[in-house]
């Protein structure tokens, strides 16, 4: 057996921290920036023209 979930967000908010200033909510962010899948971990490249 096999089971397929599909959410659909259309219409829904961004749910808020409860506590942004928690040092571990900071921590957390600032992991997913550093990622290079999820934030901005890949070094930038300018545009050629």
């Amino acid at each position: 057996m096999e089971w397929v979930i599909v959410l659909d967000d259309a219409g829904m908010k961004m749910r808020a921290p409860k506590d942004p200033d928690k040092a571990a909510n900071k921590e957390f962010a600032n992991g997913l920036k550093k990622n290079p899948v999820t934030g901005q971990g890949f070094p930038r490249s300018e545009p050629t023209s």
